[in-house]
């Protein structure tokens, strides 16, 4: 393969002043081209690239010029931390032609200083409710010494503010100065010009929602980035799903009765009865009507009203939690996951779009135990929110929205590549957003084809889920042939 010299390429001039390469590989140029037309024709782009071509350095020499014009922030959408960090990488070697910045974040399980989190959590919304109870409490020292402190954080922030930094990178800054590495990345966000992140961090509703409050920009602001995006269907549902197990419940008893919670103690004794009767009706997954299971609740496990009852359950949690906390101890609480379980059982009941679900599987003892799970079917719950964003800079000029029904649209794709069909409701309002499935070598069609298959995330979980919940049309009442009943 021959690189074209950057002088001879027929690139955006603006483009070309990001681009930090002497020579480009085959299609990059175009790619380049397809990208910052598209964004300043308002559309959306969608693109498929093998492995090599260069499409991160090409999508961020498209995409900063357009987010300069405008001051937009430029988000980067990525799976793994590694391709955080390329996009840092790349950032670096724009920032010796161009004045750029840029932060790669990762959740505060990876970005934190504090034992309590670093040796407990493994999630990110765990993560999140710990350090927000030991700041609440003063109990973190490192969210203390950038208070102490705060003329050396000032300057640390403005530092890591001014110029490409990768999150590891922060970390060993704030472990020498003794501050909250996430504090400061948080505070940088706000003046840098490249964000690259995990999908969490925009698609999870609570967790979108601080992002955006310290990014001090709404969504209709910002360019989107969405790197691999034959990701997103898995990952949306992934997010609106939940589940508990009877370990769960379990420790929920003991938890009870060891905080002299005797209420709670003895729903939890008949709630894991409840559960494992389901279990001795089930081969290997069986649909639960929600209905069902609510009604079991309250005659067998004696409570009138469960919504007041699964709400208890929650804040009863939250108090156990903060009581650890002040003792210095790990803030768990299974009375709170269940809480928590529960009330998206509840507000999930009458939704077509969810399925109810007990499942069962061999634990590690090699013992049989089960999990109740809420299973999402439409990952538009979660996409939805962040396509839908209108943008504002010349609303006027972006009337042309993407109607997820229209028949056909023709979708712009690189050079040895066949334009696509569109094919997923994946999009609604208009936005700044560029989407890159990328790293496949097959033809684009069959990789629309594995999209859509992924769209149907239910398989995963339903045996009989109907075809027809690829276009997803209303689901029939039954999805599984195993049902239960309560005796």
């Amino acid at each position: 393969m021959v690189a074209t010299s950057v002088a001879k390429l027929n690139l955006p001039e603006k483009a070309q002043d990001y681009f930090p390469y002497t020579t480009v590989r085959p299609s990059q140029d175009e790619f380049i081209n397809t990208i910052y037309e598209g964004l300043k024709s308002h559309k959306h782009v969608l693109l498929e690239g093998s492995n090599g071509l260069g499409k991160t350095v090409a999508a961020l020499s498209a995409c900063l010029p357009v987010a300069k014009e405008h001051d937009l922030r430029l988000l980067y959408v990525a799976k793994t931390h590694r391709q955080h960090d390329r996009v840092i990488e790349e950032l670096k070697a724009i920032s010796k032609r161009m004045d750029v910045s840029g932060v790669s974040l990762r959740g505060r399980c990876n970005m934190c200083l504090n034992p309590l989190i670093t040796r407990h959590t493994t999630d990110a919304r765990a993560a999140m409710e710990i350090c927000e109870l030991l700041k609440s409490r003063e109990q973190c020292s490192y969210h203390a010494n950038m208070e102490k402190n705060s003329d050396r954080y000032a300057d640390v922030s403005a530092h890591v503010s001014s110029r490409p930094y990768k999150a590891l990178e922060i970390l060993e800054i704030c472990r020498a100065e003794n501050f909250c590495p996430y504090e400061i990345a948080k505070f940088a966000m706000e003046d840098t010009d490249v964000i690259a992140l995990s999908y969490m961090y925009v698609f999870h509703p609570k967790v979108r929602s601080a992002f955006l409050h310290h990014l001090n920009k709404p969504l209709n602001q910002v360019i989107l980035v969405i790197d691999e995006a034959h990701n997103l269907p898995s990952t949306a549902v992934e997010i609106a799903s939940d589940g508990v197990s009877l370990f769960v419940i379990r420790q929920a008893q003991r938890e009870a009765e060891r905080f002299n919670f005797p209420s709670i103690a003895s729903f939890s004794k008949r709630f894991r009865a409840i559960m494992e009767n389901i279990l001795s009706h089930t081969a290997r997954e069986s649909h639960v009507p929600p209905e069902i299971l609510i009604e079991a609740i309250k005659k067998k496990a004696r409570i009138d009203e469960p919504e007041l009852f699964f709400e208890h359950l929650h804040e009863t949690g939250t108090a156990i939690r903060q009581a650890l906390l002040r003792q210095g101890k790990h803030p768990r609480s299974y009375i709170h996951r269940i809480g928590e379980f529960l009330q998206k059982w509840m507000g999930t009941k009458d939704d077509q779009s969810y399925t109810h679900v007990m499942s069962n599987y061999v634990t590690k003892r090699g013992t049989v135990s089960a999990k109740l799970e809420v299973v999402a079917l439409d990952p538009s719950k979660i996409t939805t929110p962040v396509f839908a964003a209108p943008l504002c800079t010349r609303r006027s000029a972006f009337q042309e929205h993407l109607n997820p029904w229209s028949p056909t649209q023709e979708l712009q794709a690189c050079q040895g590549l066949q334009s696509a069909k569109r094919f997923l409701p994946l999009f609604q309002e208009s936005t700044f957003c560029l989407l890159s499935a990328v790293g496949s070598l097959q033809p684009c069609n069959k990789e629309l084809r594995v999209c859509i298959e992924k769209w149907s995330i239910a398989s995963r979980k339903l045996r009989d889920t109907p075809p027809q919940m690829l276009g997803f049309s209303p689901p029939p009442t039954k999805f599984y042939r195993n049902w239960w009943m309560p005796d």
